[in-house]
């Protein structure tokens, strides 16, 4: 008997094609890879490097508070700014009666309460807002102006926190009483 021939040895060129184009290698051997993936990274490469400006030009604006937004320091002089800060303040707290009457008129309107039940959740409410304007009102009496500092170039920070936290209120009850 005739004892096997030895097995041949593989080799590269019987395993991979070689007479056909690789698309693998014909793209690594170009540079920076083929020209579809050129034409779609770099727009992402753009957008990526224009979301920080983005972002930055928005979070100047939400840092603004709403007594800045309504009298703006910059644009205005110091008795302006003065006259503008008490005005805001006084429309902050009309605005902001006006909408706790609405909220305790919204209770009224809910159904499935009892009258009495509607009267406790009234007296509540207006107790809940006399003791929230105790805290604004200290809050912005005594701490404000030590976080405003010597600085009066923002104006009175007593009638700045007065309408920044009358608006954040609005916003609140607003959502909460529809």
């Amino acid at each position: 008997m005739k004892t096997p021939a030895p097995p041949r040895p593989v080799k590269l060129a019987d395993v991979i094609d070689t007479t056909r184009p690789n698309p693998v290698i014909w793209t690594m051997n170009r540079r920076f890879g083929s020209p579809i993936m050129r034409r779609l990274l770099f727009p992402l490469a753009i957008c990526l490097a224009a979301a920080p400006m983005a972002l930055a030009d928005k979070a100047r604006a939400d840092d603004l508070r709403p007594s800045q937004i309504v009298c703006d320091s910059k644009k205005i002089g110091a008795r302006e700014l003065a006259d503008c800060l008490r005005a805001a303040a006084d429309k902050s707290e009309k605005d902001l009666a006006a909408v706790i009457d609405a909220a305790a008129k919204s209770i009224d309107t809910r159904v499935g309460l009892l009258s009495a039940q509607k009267a406790r959740w009234k007296r509540s409410l207006n107790e809940s807002e006399a003791q929230w304007l105790g805290w604004r009102d200290t809050d912005c009496q005594d701490v404000a102006p030590f976080e405003a500092g010597m600085s009066a170039k923002g104006g009175d920070p007593r009638l700045a926190c007065i309408i920044d936290h009358d608006a954040q209120r609005i916003a609140e009850m607003k959502a909460r009483y529809p």
